[in-house]
């Protein structure tokens, strides 16, 4: 068994409601599970500042994408301390941030304690917040980001596109 990058909703996350939907299931609120950390890159770490920060951002540049926003799950190999999760966070946005989205989209992370071991969601608002391009999802960005997230964890990571029409089931 392998960690998993899983992109969450494929074609899903289309109307006004989305981004809201998204980051608060990621922060968890109002679940007893409540996300114990969360982080903003580009963006607040609190969710619904951050849901006013991607709006603002595609407001900004009048842009209406086919796809609201993009989530993902990053599930380990094995169980991982809260604390550990938290650092790979905070680097992971930093990382792909620099490395794979050229320093210009907002991204929010939180972590997910309840149920299986514990794992980290992120969203990333498609449209940048420094000049309003859209930001085309290719092979070469899923592959910088598990070449990312392998490099830091030293774990193999494979990739999993799921189709689920709600964050819940990724």
């Amino acid at each position: 068994m392998m960690m998993l990058l899983n992109y969450c909703g494929k074609n899903k996350y289309k109307d006004e409601e989305s981004i809201g939907s998204v980051l608060k299931y990621i922060a968890k609120e109002g679940d007893t599970n409540k996300a114990p950390y969360t982080y903003g890159v580009m963006c607040s770490g609190n969710y619904e500042q951050a849901a006013i920060d991607f709006d603002r951002t595609q407001e900004l540049y009048n842009k209406e994408p086919a796809t609201k926003v993009r989530h993902f799950a990053i599930s380990p190999k094995g169980t991982y301390s809260v604390d550990v999760l938290k650092e790979w966070m905070v680097q992971l946005g930093d990382l792909f941030d620099a490395q794979c989205l050229g320093n210009e989209y907002q991204i929010y992370f939180g972590i997910h304690t309840g149920g299986r071991s514990p794992h980290i969601h992120f969203a990333l608002n498609p449209i940048s917040c420094e000049n309003g391009k859209g930001l085309y999802f290719d092979e070469d960005i899923i592959a910088n980001m598990m070449t990312i997230i392998s490099d830091l964890t030293n774990q193999e990571v494979g990739y999993k596109v799921k189709y689920e029409t709600y964050p819940k089931d990724c």
